[in-house]
């Protein structure tokens, strides 16, 4: 008898703590994200692994990857030539509910 058959995967489906927020994020296969963290329009990976208190922001994390307890990842690059650097030039659904925001390719690509 096999070691599968008497044991099963320690993480066989995707597993995220009930404190995790999540904005426009997709989350791969049998991932775990664990507490306090935030991922913001990004992309985790299948079997990839989120520490507690992290922040990713328009990030794409390939598979296998681990980022580590209170990791920061993709803060937004603020606008140099404008009015202003309030995230209201680049995040206008904060502001208004019927807002759309742009859609850039991710800008940190890990993995």
């Amino acid at each position: 008898m096999s070691i599968a058959a008497v044991m099963p995967a320690r993480l066989a489906h995707t597993w995220i703590d009930e404190s995790v927020k999540m904005r426009e994020t997709t989350v791969g296969q049998q991932c775990e994200i664990l507490a306090h963290s935030t991922l913001e329009y990004s992309e985790l990976g299948d079997f990839s692994y989120v520490g507690e208190h992290c922040c990713l922001a328009d990030t794409q994390v390939g598979r296998f990857c681990a980022i580590a307890n209170q990791v920061r990842i993709g803060a937004p690059n603020h606008p140099m030539d404008r009015a202003s650097q309030h995230r209201f030039t680049y995040c206008p659904e904060y502001y208004h509910p019927d807002a759309i925001r742009a859609s850039f390719p991710p800008v940190a690509p890990i993995g």
